[in-house]
């Protein structure tokens, strides 16, 4: 008896967005007071503060990158002072810059920066 061993051969595309977590990345992007938690997905990412229970509560989503992450990182921050000189366009800090900064590689040539900020008065919204 002959077995027939015809390879198979399967196309695959992505018809909708995978909801699959690549990574979790603990951050401070908002302060050094605020426990952060970055969801990092195939396009987007979320920001989640770990309350005083232990819980995570949502505060943003960013999902205009138009572009797949293919990795995250979260990098320190110097503190140093800008200082503005004549004809200069820097402007001093102050001093309410994040402790650390999400940096994502994307699948275009391209490396983005990210932190956040706490508006007074605006609730998260999902």
């Amino acid at each position: 008896m002959s077995v027939n061993h015809n390879p198979i051969h399967i196309l695959a595309t992505q018809i909708v967005p995978s909801s699959e977590i690549l990574s979790i990345v603990p951050a401070r992007i908002r302060s050094s007071l605020q426990e952060d938690v970055v969801f990092i997905y195939n396009t987007y990412i979320e920001l989640y503060e770990v309350n005083s229970k232990g819980k995570l509560d949502f505060i943003a989503k960013k999902d205009d990158f138009d572009c797949n992450i293919v990795a995250a990182k979260v990098l320190e921050i110097n503190h140093r002072p800008i200082v503005k000189h004549e004809g200069s366009s820097a402007v001093q800090d102050d001093g309410k810059l994040p402790p650390q900064l999400l940096v994502l590689k994307l699948s275009i040539p391209q490396f983005t920066m990210l932190h956040a900020k706490c508006i007074a008065g605006l609730r998260p919204v999902r």
